[in-house]
């Protein structure tokens, strides 16, 4: 049964055995103790059907059930939050462009980050000796192309 009413802390407030303890000087509030460190501090496991969290948190052993969505979006299978300076956005952490090459061709453009790109020319994964991937738009291969050929570019991205 709920009860209703106004409820004013005026010195502080324990309540069996540190169950909830409220300080007036500190204005905070200790649940299951009375070392209260933050405004609200809880010893022991939360439970909630929603949380809205904002500013800078510290999060230590956070266990999550179901989905995590940011903004109106959620990460597909294998993707993670990275920063965007101002915020978060999921990411993939490997895209595949696959080209379908012309005679004589050698360059092949994609976005990558230097140092974190895979080549394979009809499913043969080439060694860093026999491509040059140095500027993270375009990777050129040391050898000309016969027409035809399958060449995958594996971009890898751990920010």
């Amino acid at each position: 049964m709920a009860i209703q009413k106004n409820f004013r802390i005026t010195n502080g407030l324990e309540v069996y055995n540190d169950l909830i303890f409220a300080d007036r000087d500190q204005n905070s509030v200790g649940i299951g103790t009375s070392v209260v460190t933050e405004k609200l501090f809880v010893n022991g496991g939360i439970g909630a059907t929603s949380v809205v969290i904002s500013g800078i948190s510290t999060l230590n052993n956070l266990v999550i059930q179901g989905t995590v969505e940011v903004g109106t979006s959620v990460g597909s299978t294998g993707n993670y939050l990275a920063s965007t300076g101002v915020g978060v956005t999921w990411v993939s952490p490997r895209t595949s462009t696959v080209f379908t090459a012309t005679t004589g061709q050698t360059t092949f453009s994609v976005a990558y980050t230097v140092g974190l790109v895979d080549v394979y020319v009809n499913g043969i994964r080439l060694v860093p000796s026999e491509f040059t991937a140095s500027n993270g738009s375009s990777v050129v291969l040391n050898d000309a192309c016969f027409g035809d050929e399958t060449v995958e570019l594996v971009a890898y991205s751990f920010n």
